[in-house]
Order: structure tokens, then sequence, then C-alpha cells
């Protein structure tokens, strides 16, 4: 069983990023409110324009639940098919016993199968029905000890009418990670942050002026932004980057000790970590960019609520710049969804 997380969500209003900030920026004075709560829930991957929430829970097993109205919609049980991802107009998709299954607005599924000899892991789907997905096999490997299962990651696009097009890929470090609604697959391949185009060409993204050290791309919105990060030169820290066309990357605003951004939306509203210093050394800690390029640390806009435990990352962000947290619970004492909004 996976291991038991919180979810928030965070409203506000804000605007697409301008500039390029690389200085410790201002903390401006933004407070939030809980609106809301799912008190059921151990999945909770990503969240559509409309608040939905696509989540498993025992009790319930696959749904959705709607941040706005409070309501859940049941999915029917698909085998053991677990929701990922959910579009703006409610269709969710997910993975069980190796096979990708969606489900309709009506909550019905359809198991579309595997690519051949490969077993479906990770996926998801954009607002045209387009698939990305991770799928793997297994080889063994002789060791000094004795033969050992070693699995072989594929990345792949899915759509109804091409079905299965594995992903050009270069080097075992090579993944895909978003998916935007043209089609656009983001990730690495090989040292390079990466896209790869809906004709299957690959287009490398450049790294920052004066750096060599591998770069890899995190998400991508429909603007064709492309955030992500860059190693840095002394090999132990990485800088926040957005790419606003292949070959212009900015670096983004941090604390002086780098950071990862790890998705965007279509305003511009970038969500990530940053390194922090804390009595322990240092750490990361969830960030959002608001639309100046500025940095906050996510704990002290919600300083003051109470949200069940530690925040562990942001899953992701919507059109209507609503994060989705994952939020680690004291002892594994279950989980829940939570709203709360920015004022």
């Amino acid at each position: 069983m996976r291991r038991l997380t919180l979810t928030v969500i965070l409203l506000g209003a804000l605007l697409i990023p301008t500039g390029t900030a690389t200085a410790a920026p201002p903390v401006k004075d933004v407070r939030a409110r809980v609106i809301g709560t799912l008190d059921d829930g151990i999945t909770a991957r990503t969240i559509n324009k409309h608040g939905e929430v696509a989540f498993s829970a025992p009790s319930t097993g696959p749904a959705v639940w709607d941040a706005s109205s409070g309501s859940t919609r049941a999915l029917e049980r698909a085998s053991n098919a677990v929701p990922q991802a959910i579009t703006d107009d409610g269709r969710v998709v997910g993975a069980g016993d190796g096979e990708l299954v969606i489900w309709g607005r009506d909550g019905r599924p359809t198991t579309i199968g595997h690519p051949v000899d490969d077993k479906v892991e990770r996926v998801r789907m954009n607002n045209d029905g387009t698939v990305m997905l991770s799928a793997y096999h297994i080889v063994w490997v002789n060791t000094p000890r004795g033969p050992r299962p070693e699995p072989v990651v594929s990345y792949y696009r899915w759509q109804p009418e091409a079905g299965f097009q594995r992903l050009a890929v270069n080097g075992e470090r090579s993944r895909a990670e978003a998916i935007n609604d043209e089609g656009v697959i983001v990730g690495r391949t090989s040292a390079s942050a990466v896209r790869w185009q809906p004709d299957g060409t690959t287009v490398t993204q450049v790294p920052l002026p004066g750096e060599t050290r591998p770069a890899w791309a995190l998400g991508i919105n429909n603007r064709d932004v492309v955030v992500g990060a860059q190693q840095r030169a002394d090999l132990m820290t990485i800088t926040p980057v957005r790419w606003d066309t292949p070959t212009e990357p900015h670096a983004l605003s941090d604390f002086g000790l780098g950071g990862e951004a790890t998705a965007i939306n279509d305003r511009g509203w970038i969500v990530g970590t940053v390194y922090v210093l804390t009595d322990k050394g240092r750490t990361t800690t969830p960030a959002v960019w608001d639309g100046h390029g500025d940095v906050h640390r996510l704990d002290e806009l919600l300083e003051g609520q109470d949200v069940g435990g530690t925040v562990s990352s942001i899953e992701g962000v919507n059109n209507r710049n609503q994060l989705l947290l994952r939020v680690w619970k004291p002892g594994g004492a279950g989980a829940a969804v939570t709203v709360v909004q920015l004022t």
C-alpha cells in the first residue's frame, strides 16, 4: 500500500511571470484559509481546472472529488487500477495490473492494454486524450552474487488512432515527465532537457548561459513554456529554470541555495522546491513563484493553518491557480483532501 498522504489545494489570482530574478525575493503578505476537506483518500495525483481531484480510497475505491461543491462521484473498479490523472472534462486515467485504464465521464472504465512486452506504470493524459506513460519489463543481469532482476523502462505516447508509440530516448537517464494539450512531451535524455514533438522528433532545451552541466525539464504549459532545473558547476546544487523557448532559458529566483521548478500553468504560475537552511542543515521545501518571478516558501504561506502534517511536495497546478499538495500525516494516521484558499 502506498504511504498515506494529505492533499491541499491553494487558490489565488496570479499573473504571467516577466523578467528573471535571481536574488532572494521579498516576502509578501499572503494568507491561506481552509475551506473544505475530504477525509478519506490514499492517492491524489492531479487536479483539473474545475478543482476536481482523482483519488483512490479503501472505502470507495477509485473516485473523483469536486473541491468546489464537496461532492464525490465514484468510478467503477477496474481490477487493481488506481487513478493517476484527470482531464478538464472529467475523464480519468490510471494503471493497474500493468495495463492502461481510462475512465469516461460516466465513470465507466476502458482497459486499453499495454505495449508489447512492457507493463504500464506511470501515466498522464492531456485534454485531447493523448497519454504519456512509462512502462517496463524485467531482465536478469548476471552479477558476482548471481542473477539479479533489473527493470528496463521505456516511455510511450498513446493515442486512440495510433496506439502505443515508443519515444526516442538516448541514455539510461532518459525520462519523460509532462505533456501539454498540444501533445508536446518534456523530460530529459542523457544530460539535456528535451521535448518530444507530436511528430516524434526531439528538440533540445539549451542550458543556461555558461553552464555545461546536465539540465532537465519537468513541466510544460499550453504556451510551450517549459520549467525544470540545471545542475550547477559545484555539482552540489541546482538552479530552477524556465525556458520561454527551447533557446531562451532563464534562472528563476531562489534563496541563494538553489531549487527546482516542477510544473507551470497557462497563466505562468510555477511550483517546485527550493533549498533552505534549518537547524538540521540544508533541506528542500515546497515553493511557488508568483507572477513577478518572486519565490515564496509554501510553509510560510500556510503558517498558522493546521494542514494535519508536513507538506512534502506540490503535485501540480491548474489554470485556476489551484495547487495540489502532498502532505505526510504523523504516524500514518490516515489521509485527507483539503482545500485552502489564499487571501
